[in-house]
């Protein structure tokens, strides 16, 4: 009688205990302490929600703790900490931590480690800590020690960013950045979920900022030169070569072969019809930019709004629809990053909305 009695308290107790790790770790609960909605701090929960982090299914714990169910009790743990703070510091005091982890990279990478964003996003990292860590014992309290790649990344489009083509604007080497320079994804990607909207890219401001003060500090580092554009603009450099279109023949542009400070004069300063009147006087070259991307956002407008309808709906695609999808938001994506709203390359970018609205028919079926 007695131990039938312990053993059903054990299992009450147990059960308890596991319905309070639930519930505490849960985005909701952690609007309790983080109420606000709006952009800044204490309203990082409506930033979160707001966030492609968020469409996925990843939640607080699953950045804010590192892998493995050991990483993610020392996450509760931690939070015993943040309770104390709620209860017994000051405002000020909050207001000053959330702020610090918002602006300061290097304070960041406490709270969200490289690891944690690598083992959705390399599949390497997720390899080894399937290997190496206790992942779960039998229950699952979040997300991130239920993925598993490659499978978890290529529901969701997601490229490996150690190996596969990112669909990014600039091509990032992250192996150089990450592996090599030792750098912290949030150096670059500070608030990639808590800027109160779906997709937060970093800027050319940050990587301009890195690379000359590694210029200046360190000799034996060469930062590509901020105008030499195509050592980084990679969507750019497919846009003339007429490559977007996986399987099918190049397109490329019949000025490819020119450089880029031909007709930008710097980084920052896009070219004018008086940029094309200086290599072509006389001629209407100039009414040559307006003409051939009037209507451009027009054509891409339904494009991207098909794109992030459905986006947050992918996780219920079967693997056919999936591939569709993820080939339809990679062409999307690349025409929205296309600077030049056609410019570079007018006939291949005309192939491109082609593909991407006969793609855009069969989704809407």
């Amino acid at each position: 009688m007695f131990i039938g009695l312990v053993v059903i308290g054990l299992a009450v107790f147990t059960f308890i205990n596991i319905e309070a790790l639930h519930y505490s770790s849960a985005p909701k609960f952690c609007a309790t302490c983080h109420p606000l909605e709006k952009n800044g701090p204490l309203g990082e929960h409506f930033t979160w929600a707001k966030s492609n982090h968020a469409t996925a299914g990843i939640g607080c714990l699953d950045c804010h703790g590192t892998p493995g169910f050991t990483g993610y009790m020392k996450a509760k743990m931690g939070g015993l900490k943040d309770l104390y703070g709620e209860i017994f510091l000051s405002s000020e005091h909050k207001l000053k931590i959330l702020t610090q982890g918002a602006s300061d990279p290097a304070y960041a990478a406490k709270l969200v480690p490289n690891g944690t964003c690598l083992h959705c996003h390399s599949d390497a990292v997720n390899a080894s800590n399937q290997k190496d860590l206790l992942m779960n014992v039998g229950v699952s309290f979040r997300t991130l020690d239920g993925v598993k790649n490659p499978d978890f990344r290529k529901t969701y489009g997601l490229p490996d960013i150690f190996e596969g083509t990112l669909r990014s604007a600039t091509d990032p080497n992250h192996k150089k950045h990450v592996w090599e320079l030792g750098l912290s994804c949030v150096d670059c990607h500070l608030g990639i979920a808590h800027a109160g909207q779906l997709r937060n890219r970093s800027s050319m401001d940050i990587c301009f900022t890195c690379h000359d003060a590694r210029r200046q500090g360190d000799k034996k580092l060469s930062p590509p030169d901020n105008n030499d554009c195509q050592a980084c603009h990679s969507v750019q450099k497919a846009v003339q070569a007429g490559t977007l279109l996986a399987g099918e023949e190049p397109q490329p542009w019949y000025m490819a072969a020119i450089s880029c400070g031909d007709c930008h004069s710097d980084s920052m300063t896009p070219p004018t019809p008086a940029t094309c009147n200086g290599c072509h006087p006389g001629k209407s070259y100039g009414g040559m930019i307006a003409e051939l991307q009037s209507g451009y956002a027009e054509k891409l407008s339904p494009l991207k709004q098909l794109r992030d309808e459905l986006f947050h709906k992918r996780g219920g695609f079967d693997a056919a629809r999936t591939r569709r999808f993820n080939e339809f938001r990679q062409l999307v994506d690349a025409l929205e990053k296309d600077g030049s709203k056609g410019v570079h390359n007018p006939e291949h970018i005309e192939s491109v909305f082609a593909k991407a609205a006969t793609l855009a028919a069969a989704l809407r079926k």
